[in-house]
């Protein structure tokens, strides 16, 4: 999912109050906001609705019934959740439901499907915006939040992924839609790479399968049979908690070399 990084300036929220669906996870709270703010992630810890039309990164709370979320300015990518015992049991009409957030404009929500009881290891915990924000997909970091998931319905897009690498992979040496016959040499260059992020070496497959494990491939097509083949060079990123990839591939055309004359 292609979906640019947040600005600065847009915030996670934590809502509380005294309703136990909000006090089984409030402890989480003051040491995620550290961790976010290490990344330059604005997160607070509030009593109070989030204003109309603040930008939301992504909101946990608790409570059985959501406010009117008109006027709610939740970004492409953002998550929410309420930490209600039947948010995915669309057989109940008593608790505001999950899809809610979607309908205001969250990538994703979830909800629990039978009654959890206040259990914060059935929901969500606060640091799913931790692995949200060191690059993984909002499904990896729903994986990695919910330790006991059983009764969970996870919903929206699970390939979004905000905070993920945004460099580019340029190929040279090989268009896409080439016909060769021969030897080809093909370099990997990255390009748009954002500050602060570096990149190890590249691996090369070429129909799936592995090549090489370097900045240049070298493919002898006199190899491969004729027809159409696919070549991907897959970089990925080192120095983070996360191992976040980048790639571009190629698809060319092989033909059998033409027999010298005589």
């Amino acid at each position: 999912c292609a979906i640019s990084a947040f600005e600065l300036a847009d915030t996670v929220y934590f809502v509380v109050n005294d309703d136990v669906r909000s006090d089984c996870r409030e402890w989480q709270y003051p040491a995620v906001v550290t961790e976010l703010a290490r990344r330059d992630i604005a997160a607070v810890v509030t009593s109070n609705l989030p204003p109309a039309g603040e930008p939301i990164l992504g909101v946990l709370m608790g409570t059985m019934t959501l406010p009117d979320l008109a006027g709610w300015a939740l970004q492409p990518g953002s998550f929410a959740e309420h930490l209600t015992s039947l948010a995915g049991a669309y057989d109940q009409t008593d608790h505001s439901k999950l899809s809610r957030w979607l309908r205001a404009g969250a990538a994703g929500s979830a909800g629990t499907v039978t009654e959890p009881f206040a259990q914060w290891t059935k929901f969500p915990a606060a640091r799913f915006f931790v692995h949200y924000a060191d690059g993984c997909t909002l499904l990896e970091s729903l994986i990695q939040a919910v330790r006991c998931p059983l009764q969970t319905l996870p919903v929206g897009d699970p390939l979004a992924a905000p905070w993920a690498p945004q460099a580019q992979v340029v190929l040279e040496g090989l268009k896409d839609g080439a016909v060769v016959s021969g030897r080809l040499r093909v370099k990997a260059v990255l390009a748009e790479v954002p500050k602060g992020e570096t990149y190890g070496g590249f691996l090369w497959l070429v129909d799936g399968r592995r090549v090489t494990e370097s900045v240049v491939c070298l493919i002898d097509a006199g190899r491969l049979t004729p027809g159409r083949h696919r070549l991907r060079a897959l970089g990925w990123r080192t120095g983070k908690t996360v191992r976040s990839q980048v790639f571009a591939e190629v698809e060319f055309k092989v033909v059998a070399a033409t027999p010298a004359a005589g």
